[in-house]
């Protein structure tokens, strides 16, 4: 409302660095600024080196004097014990300042400085009562030290805190590229898994079809057919074995008490005791006695040899009157025939079996599904470990834009 022209602001730029150029680019800029830092604090670090030397010196000086005469003798020892530590000491710190070089930062020689101040705090106070005139030198080549210390820090500060960015950085782009490698070498599994996988699938599918075609073939459908002829054929020599049985087990009784007469000579034995212990057996394993042992027992009976009641007598004699042998003996071409064809029967279904067959696919089948399967469980953990390091890459990579952003002062987006 007061007019005039809008003051605008401006809007802060963003850097978009590549990844790919990173490396090459961070280390070149370290070089850089370690350059300039080498550059800036060679002057110092002379004149560092020489007061080093001059503080060498003294201590060399410290370590050779003689202890003055005023100090009492029940405290030489103490003084003398404190100057070695103190001599000792310094010696070692000494070996590490020399080590410095352009490329050390000021702190670090503050930090070996403040290790001096630690040591004279300690020691200082009893090596100056036995040898003031080497610790007055001593002390003052330190806090020259000091002083060039501070100057190097000053001076490098700024670039040595952007050079410790960059090592930050360079550190956050090797993190990185380990992680690709990680997600790289984990997708390349993955696929592979997937197509073992997918071939697994394949080939059960393909195991599940040729069992099918096996179950519904030709073969198949004969086995079948001769199962039910079989089945048939077994059903039928069982209903004939029970036949005979009925026939012929309810003289058992009879026939033990025949079996005893005969054993006294007064009558033929033929095969009673074969028709006591297994009458169906005896007649259909192709036995022909029955007949004449029928009627050698009817006869017995009749006679009343067989000391039968008048009741079992009148039974036994129906029974055996209920023997038809012409029917028995048809039974029994029919048994053995019906024996024979399945005999027959079996070994063409034998060679008709596909149960062999179909227990090895089913065994097949299931090591497949269960490979698929664990390679299923590997890919799950897999994918697991890819999105946790697509989690880090993130994180990593959040973390090197918000360093660089700092070296740059502004900004920073990396692109890949």
């Amino acid at each position: 409302m007061f007019g005039g022209k809008k003051e605008t602001v401006a809007k802060p730029t963003t850097r978009q660095l590549r990844f790919e150029e990173l490396e090459v680019w961070i280390n070149g800029k370290k070089t850089s600024f370690e350059t300039e830092i080498a550059e800036e604090s060679g002057p110092i670090l002379g004149e560092a080196s020489r007061i080093i030397k001059g503080v060498e010196e003294r201590n060399n000086d410290l370590a050779s004097a003689k202890i003055s005469k005023e100090v009492q003798q029940r405290i030489m020892a103490i003084v003398t014990s404190s100057r070695d530590n103190y001599v000792s000491g310094l010696k070692m710190a000494l070996g590490r300042l020399k080590e410095l070089n352009a490329r050390s930062s000021g702190k670090e020689m503050t930090d070996m400085l403040l290790g001096l101040q630690q040591l004279d705090s300690r020691y200082g106070e009893r090596v100056y009562f036995g040898f003031p005139d080497e610790m007055k030198k001593l002390r003052k080549e330190i806090k020259n030290l000091a002083e060039v210390s501070k100057r190097l820090e000053d001076v490098t500060k700024d670039k040595r805190v952007k050079a410790e960015l960059l090592e930050t950085a360079l550190d956050k782009v090797h993190a990185i590229k380990d992680y690709l490698k990680s997600v790289e070498g984990t997708e390349v599994e993955l696929e592979r898994l997937k197509g073992d996988v997918s071939k697994s699938e394949s080939e059960k599918k393909r195991l599940e079809g040729e069992s099918e075609s096996i179950m519904t073939s030709q073969r198949a459908l004969d086995l079948k057919e001769r199962e039910g002829i079989l089945t048939g054929h077994v059903n039928r020599n069982k209903e004939i074995d029970s036949i005979i049985l009925n026939m012929l087990a309810p003289l058992k009784r009879v026939l033990k008490k025949y079996k005893r007469l005969a054993e006294t000579g007064k009558c033929p034995p033929g095969n009673v005791t074969s028709y006591i212990e297994d009458p169906v057996g005896t007649f259909l394993s192709g036995d022909n006695t029955l007949e004449s042992l029928t009627l050698n027992v009817r006869r017995a009976i009749s006679e009343d040899s067989l000391e039968l009641t008048a009741s079992e007598k009148d039974k036994m004699l129906r029974r055996i009157d209920e023997i038809n042998i012409v029917k028995m003996e048809n039974m029994r071409l029919e048994f053995n025939n019906n024996k024979r064809r399945m005999e027959s029967l079996e070994g063409e279904m034998s060679r008709l079996d596909t149960s062999g067959e179909l227990e090895e696919l089913r065994r097949r089948a299931e090591s497949i599904e269960s490979s698929a399967k664990e390679a299923k469980t590997r890919a799950e953990r897999l994918e697991r470990e890819r999105q946790d390091r697509k989690d880090d890459i993130g994180k990593t990579e959040a973390e090197l834009a918000k360093t660089l952003s700092q070296f740059l002062g502004g900004r920073c987006e990396i692109i890949y």
